[in-house]
């Protein structure tokens, strides 16, 4: 039996995985599931403290997957523990949040402010919008969710959490090119939150990663049929022999 670890993206809780998770037990039969749920947190550092400490207590192997926000607490986790796992799965992240003169790629500060002030004020509405903005189709039948309904919204500090976390979000070069940890990286080339360019930095970055890019989709990549997430998954595990 092997250990799935699974961190959501910002507004989301891990239930959105649950298609997926379900997919991947009626394909490897029952596997143990650990979601990473950020609703308790009330600063950008317990975002991470909550992974560490879940990892601690795992024996056996070990894949990680992260979507977007969790992806980039994955990786800021990685430059202290850089042996974590025996596959990491990041999907839409980036090497830093916010637009910045070494990543041009970012979202500029003035739009996570924004956002922030949006959420202080409207909690609600503001995340629904915001869903519904990630999607790179009105062809409902592509996907899993309903617009803007996919999984319960996080308390309003564990979202302002969140965005905190994203506003210092960066990596260390020099410290993330230690980690041993086969990456697999998945990205959207219409992605609007995270740009492709700098997804592909990353390549640079760490040792063992592979990155796919996904034709005609953007940062929705997990509101899509379950088999198309954890097929690739399990290829990815078969290819390293982890299974």
């Amino acid at each position: 039996m092997l250990n799935f670890v699974w961190l959501a993206g910002w507004s989301y809780t891990p239930d959105i995985f649950q298609p997926t998770i379900q997919n991947l037990d009626n394909t490897l039969g029952p596997q143990n599931h650990i979601p990473i749920d950020f609703s308790h947190c009330v600063d950008p550092d317990s975002l991470s403290s909550t992974l560490i400490k879940k990892l601690e207590s795992l024996p056996g192997k070990t894949v990680i997957i992260g979507w977007s926000l969790g992806a980039m607490v994955i990786q800021k986790v990685l430059e202290s523990k850089p042996q974590i796992a025996e596959l990491i799965f990041l999907i839409s992240t980036s090497p830093s949040f916010v637009q910045s003169p070494k990543y041009p790629d970012g979202i500029p500060i003035k739009t996570l402010n924004s956002l922030r002030k949006l959420v202080e004020t409207n909690t609600g509405q503001t995340i629904v919008s915001f869903r519904s903005s990630l999607y790179t189709s009105d062809d409902q039948n592509r996907f899993l969710f309903q617009k803007g309904q996919e999984s319960k919204i996080p308390p309003q500090q564990a979202l302002l959490a969140g965005l905190d976390f994203l506003a210092g979000y960066t990596i260390h070069p020099e410290t993330s090119s230690a980690v041993v940890s086969p990456i697999y990286l998945m990205h959207g080339e219409l992605d609007r939150i995270c740009h492709p360019n700098a997804a592909s930095k990353l390549c640079d970055v760490y040792r063992n990663a592979k990155l796919e890019i996904l034709k005609g989709i953007g940062h929705d990549i997990l509101f899509l049929s379950p088999p198309f997430l954890s097929k690739k998954i399990i290829d990815a595990m078969s290819e390293l022999k982890i299974l």
